[in-house]
């Protein structure tokens, strides 16, 4: 994805705006990114930083057992 569209650029990625009838507390943003998992954070969304597989499958776990 470009810079462009990226969260901590202010663009609205299109998985971000398909989520938009979605409460914060509904979803899960994933993303490779540090800055647009911050964003997502802060706007009460939960957010993974992914970084390989086996850790997106634990952090998946993880919030599932809240």
């Amino acid at each position: 994805m470009s810079s462009a569209g990226s969260i901590e650029s202010g663009g609205s990625p299109s998985s971000v705006r398909h989520a938009g009838s979605l409460a914060p507390g509904e979803a899960v943003f994933i993303d490779d990114k540090a800055a647009n998992v911050a964003a997502a954070r802060a706007l009460g969304i939960a957010a993974i930083h992914f970084s390989d597989a086996g850790g997106l499958g634990a952090a998946l776990d993880a919030l599932l057992q809240r």
